[in-house]
């Protein structure tokens, strides 16, 4: 005997003596919500995720790349303005970046707060780094256009980098490094976007103790560390933080050095 129920709009099927069983309709909303920005309506950071690691399977000599884009002075727009106006900022940001990405196919997303990333496939190997970095010129110009919110102008600006990864192997950490803008000693810039994906790295360091270490030995193998309950979320945003430098260029063991300086 089953059960037809509904909640609010979203149909979830039927209820059984072993518990819920989704209807299609009910799956796709579900995958939708989840990997949905609920402000901007741009696909999220598990989003990119999931098409990131798609597209390292699927890539067949090509390259992969990702832009990262940082708003310059949004603190001082909500400071300034209010959190209203801030959020509205952020959609029109997400609006003008959806919008310059649209003819080149690649994915806007919405990462955290006033962070935004690009993923592009089908890049050529030689050359490919050249053109996401043009790509990343015009969308940094898409978005530096005037706002007009509640009688109030906001011209929004944003930093923006690119990287670039011929091939990689299926591990999280993405063990080859990318093709980018390096040092002299041969590491990766350390660019706005890479110092904070590393104090958030060196923040769950502290929080985690013990439990980072095993996350990471796990993530470095491509492994599920198969975190407790409480420490599931902390150990997903330890994964795609390791991730997001490697596509940005960095080694596992230039990470642990970041994350070992003190100051960075």
């Amino acid at each position: 005997m089953s059960t037809t129920v509904t909640v609010g709009a979203l149909l979830l099927g039927s209820v059984t003596t072993f518990g819920w069983v989704l209807s299609e309709h009910a799956r796709q909303r579900l995958r939708r919500l989840l990997h949905t920005d609920r402000l901007t309506g741009l696909p999220n950071r598990d989003a990119l995720t999931r098409r990131f690691q798609w597209a390292i399977r699927r890539q067949r000599g090509g390259a992969v790349g990702v832009l990262l884009l940082d708003l310059d002075n949004f603190k001082q727009v909500n400071d300034t303005h209010g959190h209203a106006v801030g959020d509205l900022v952020l959609q029109h940001v997400a609006d003008r970046l959806a919008a310059a990405v649209e003819p080149v196919g690649a994915l806007p997303v919405r990462l955290h707060g006033d962070e935004f990333a690009v993923l592009l496939t089908g890049l050529p190997v030689d050359g490919g780094l050249d053109q996401a970095s043009s790509l990343a010129g015009r969308v940094a110009d898409a978005i530096r256009t005037p706002l007009d919110c509640a009688d109030q102008e906001v011209t929004p600006s944003a930093s923006a980098g690119a990287a670039v990864t011929p091939r990689t192997s299926m591990s999280p950490t993405l063990a080859h490094p990318a093709t980018g803008s390096r040092t002299s000693s041969g590491a990766p810039e350390l660019t706005p976007a890479a110092r904070k994906l590393i104090q958030q790295l060196q923040t769950a360091r502290r929080q985690l103790g013990a439990e980072y270490d095993r996350i990471v030995a796990a993530t470095s193998a491509g492994a599920d560390p198969r975190p407790d309950r409480a420490h599931a979320g902390r150990a997903r945003e330890v994964q795609q933080c390791w991730q997001q430098l490697a596509a940005l260029g960095f080694t596992p063991q230039q990470v642990a050095r970041c994350i070992n300086q003190r100051r960075l």
